[in-house]
Order: C-alpha cells, then structure tokens, then sequence
C-alpha cells in the first residue's frame, strides 16, 4: 500500500511556513515517519531556514525538490511550499545527486543515477529527476542518466525555476539547497505507475528544416538566419515593440518533429543573438525538422485531460494514491486565471479525493510513448506531465 500526506504553507516566515506545511504532510500521512519528502517551494523564500524548518518535522528521511514558478496541491497553483512525504510497503526509494550540469551533464546525470543504482541487483520503475532548469543541457543529463539505468528506462520530472527572473533555480537535496545539479529518486518494487505527457501546441506557417545548429544555439533554417521563422511571419518588427523577445515566443515557440511521435517536441527561442541566431531553452539537432507553433487555451487544456488519461491507462484499473503534476512555467502563465481548470480536470479523471502535488518548472522531463523510441526519455518545454502512483488497495 502506499501512504501519502501533502501539506502547503504561505508567507514570508521561512522556518515556520516550512514546519507548517511538513506539520500538515505528516499528519495527512498518518505515519510516524516518511521514506520520501519531496519539497516544490517559491525562490524567493529563504532556501536555508526553509529546509532547517522541514527537516525539523521530517528528521532524516530522504528529501528532494526544487525552486519553481509555481507550487501546485489540490486545486491550487498559487502556494509557496508544498510538502509531500510518501511511505509504501510496496516500493522502495533509493536517491542520487550529480553536480556540474552547466560543465558536463553528461557526467552529472550518470553520477546522480548510479547514486541510486549502485550495487542493486533488480532493476528499477522509473527515476524521478529534478535538476537546474537554466543549464541549457538538459537533453545530455537525461541521456547520462539513461546510460546508467537504460535505453528505454523511464524519467519523469520537472527543471526547477524562479519567478521568471531567468537568473537561479535551486534544487533540493536532503538538507541542501544546490545549484547546477541534478538529483534523483529511484523507485524499485511491486507498485502500479502511469506517466503521460502532451502540450496542445498547433501547427502554424510552413515546414522548415534546420541547416545550422549548435547545441541550443539554432544558426539557420533552410539556409536563412533562424530569425527569419520568425520575421516570415509576423514581420522585422516581431520583438522590437518593448516586450522581450522570450515574452513573445512564448506564444509562439517552435516544434520539431520527431519521427514516430505523437506530438512534436517544443522548444521556445528566449533570445537573438548575432546574424539572427537564436538562443533556445534546449538543444535542436541539425537536419530536424521545425514549424511555428501557436495554442489555444481550449487546445492546451485538452492536452492535459490526454495527459491525464494516458497516465490513468499506466496504473491498469488500480487505485491512485498521488498525482504529480509537473507543468511548464510558460503554460501556467499563458493559461492565467484558467489553469486552475487543468486541475480540475485532473480530479474528474482520478477522484476528488486523490490528493495532486506538484510544480511549474522551465521544462519537464517524460518517456515517449512512440514505437520506435519507447522509454527513451526527453526533455521538453511548454507541456505538462502527470504521473500518477498506486496499488491494489481500496479506500
């Protein structure tokens, strides 16, 4: 059976709004202890009395986390800490951290994964994964990972954020608050898990293909600077009218096609640099293909009750226990006053009293579902991944 408490706290008390939400975590759990806490909380709080004041309530249990732009429990996207302590009889947690993603994240995601695969002899569920969402290497950190725990091992998780200043996101860590790293929980046992993941964003112009690309650094678009997607379409003046050229693309980020996928993957341009290159969230391969992409709120909230339904579809007519919803920064802002609606659909779909957690990062991280790339994990941006826990228990 698997065990959950989540508790949520506001205010600028960093210590006590800490204890108050693990307060209500542990006696929403009913247990005398957790074998998980898992921390989503605002940057702007003071990160070191935050932890002291959880870990106050908590003890020693494994903890990890991030900063994010957005802490979601229940039908609320607007806390400043939510706190989730787990304890299962039926899977087991073991953790790792890796450090230095910004240098080699190659190397931190293959540290943080065999911090918690060493010397096991059964393999793993799923790898939950929380890293620095400013890294611009996130792609490499996933595949780091995945040489450890597998080719087509599930990682599901979310790149921490601030609130939109675009200058530190912080992981957690036991009683750490980190930069430039990745950490990670591995579950190992006889449980039930649904993972699903989907954006909502259209197709918009025409089909373009990369000719000149470097890491995030997206030079050129079927031989033309790659600002010239942009420019085609909407004009010169595109991001000269004293908006930002990230608040911009927001709207209209950019999809590139991947064979055999059911949706493109996103990325979203956050700025020009010389002879009309862009600077995006994530790498773009050279040869792929990209459009423009435009959303609707209609199109982006029935992306998450397809989310949703395919990670319900994961636990095979079992119970849910917990939700994790791990959304896209980008999409909680272009949604406003309407994403409190994404959660709504959620409870439809598992029960309204199935607790959700989670937060809104600048990117998540989800397997694919397609044929040709199953269990090959990615990273992606604008989206929303739900992943749910269960068993076979009843309420």
């Amino acid at each position: 059976m698997i065990w959950v408490g989540v508790g949520e706290g506001k205010g600028f008390e960093a210590s006590k709004v800490g204890q108050n939400a693990a307060r209500k975590a542990m006696e929403r759990l009913g247990k005398k202890g957790a074998d998980l806490v898992i921390v989503f909380s605002s940057s702007h709080i003071d990160q070191k009395e935050l932890l002291q004041g959880i870990r106050s309530i908590t003890g020693s249990a494994p903890l990890l986390g991030c900063s994010s732009a957005g802490r979601i429990s229940g039908s609320s996207l607007n806390e400043d800490v939510v706190v989730v302590t787990l304890v299962s009889d039926s899977f087991r947690i073991r953790t790792g951290l890796g450090r230095g993603i910004k240098k080699d994240a190659r190397k931190a995601g293959q540290e943080a994964a065999w911090g918690a695969a060493r010397d096991l002899k059964e393999k793993g569920r799923f790898f939950l994964a929380f890293l620095d969402g400013l890294s611009g290497n996130a792609q490499n950190a996933i595949r780091g990972m995945q040489e450890v725990l597998g080719t087509s091992f599930p990682i599901v998780g979310s790149a921490g954020a601030d609130n939109f200043r675009f200058e530190k996101s912080f992981q957690y860590y036991e009683g750490q608050f980190l930069e430039d790293t990745l950490c990670g929980a591995l579950f190992l046992g006889n449980f039930f898990f649904g993972i699903g993941f989907r954006h909502g964003w259209l197709p918009l112009g025409k089909s373009r293909r990369v000719t000149r690309a470097t890491k995030n650094l997206l030079h050129e678009v079927d031989g033309f600077p790659a600002i010239s997607i942009y420019e085609d379409y909407f004009g010169k003046d595109f991001y000269k009218n004293g908006e930002s050229f990230a608040k911009r693309t927001l709207f209209y980020p950019l999809g590139l096609w991947v064979s055999g996928e059911e949706e493109p993957l996103i990325r979203q341009p956050l700025k020009v640099e010389q002879e009309g290159t862009l600077v995006c969230t994530e790498e773009i391969p050279k040869g792929q293909e990209l459009r423009l992409m435009i959303g609707t709120q209609e199109s982006l909230l029935e992306a998450t009750r397809q989310a949703g339904k395919t990670a319900l579809e994961g636990l095979l007519g079992k119970t849910a226990r917990v939700v994790f919803v791990f959304e896209s920064a980008s999409r909680k802002k272009l949604l406003g006053r309407h994403a409190v609606q994404e959660l709504q659909i959620l409870h439809e779909l598992f029960g309204e009293e199935v607790p959700i957690a989670g937060c809104c990062g600048f990117g998540e991280l989800a397997p694919s579902r397609g044929e040709r790339h199953l269990g090959q994990s990615y990273f992606l941006n604008e989206s929303i991944v739900i992943l749910a826990l269960g068993d076979e228990s009843t309420r």
